[in-house]
């Protein structure tokens, strides 16, 4: 879409080499590991447990938006802030739902995973720098409306959002996990 409508393009980086690919892909699976065990693994399996899977899905969703604002470093900037919420939330609730149905991190860390890596080795639009496909220099000064570049950021996300519930939709639904009871030694 930015292609189409912003006139951008992308070419291998000439700097590219394996070391830079695996670096990045492990920044990557260190910090999905991370947040899936804070806000899916901890928080929300908490939450469900006390509100039940709704509830919990959105307040986990809402932690995992402001989260983002301190780890992409908006804080402040309301326009910044407002659109990492909604990114990172939106995809907070694919991944607590992809948990809630299962109950397993592999699903929500697998998404996660495919999310960051795509956005961050292979478009490098991510703190960890040039990766795979960097853009072409000069990028084109295109003025675009707010609709066409709400549809830029919003659709491939609503794709994964769509895609990932259908996937899951007729899973299902696992009950809450019993913690094991300790034996009195």
């Amino acid at each position: 879409m930015r292609m189409i409508f912003a006139q951008q393009q992308w070419e291998i980086n000439p700097k590219l080499t394996a070391n830079l690919i695996l670096t990045g892909t492990w920044w990557n699976i260190k910090s999905v590991l991370f947040e899936e065990l804070i806000f899916r693994g901890v928080l929300l399996y908490i939450l469900i447990k006390k509100l039940g899977h709704t509830k919990a899905i959105f307040i986990s969703a809402i932690a995992f938006g402001i989260y983002h604002w301190f780890s992409h470093e908006v804080f402040g900037d309301i326009k910044q802030m407002a659109i990492t919420f909604v990114v990172t939330g939106t995809m907070g609730l694919v991944y607590a739902y992809a948990y809630s149905k299962t109950f397993s991190l592999y699903y929500p860390a697998a998404i996660h995973l495919g999310w960051n890596l795509t956005r961050s080795v292979i478009f490098s639009e991510t703190v960890i720098g040039e990766q795979l496909l960097i853009p072409v220099k000069p990028v084109p000064e295109v003025t675009v409306s707010y609709f066409i570049y709400f549809c830029i950021l919003l659709i491939p996300m609503l794709s994964a959002v769509l895609v990932n519930f259908f996937m899951l939709k007729n899973r299902q639904q696992e009950p809450i996990p019993r913690p094991r009871s300790v034996r009195n030694q």
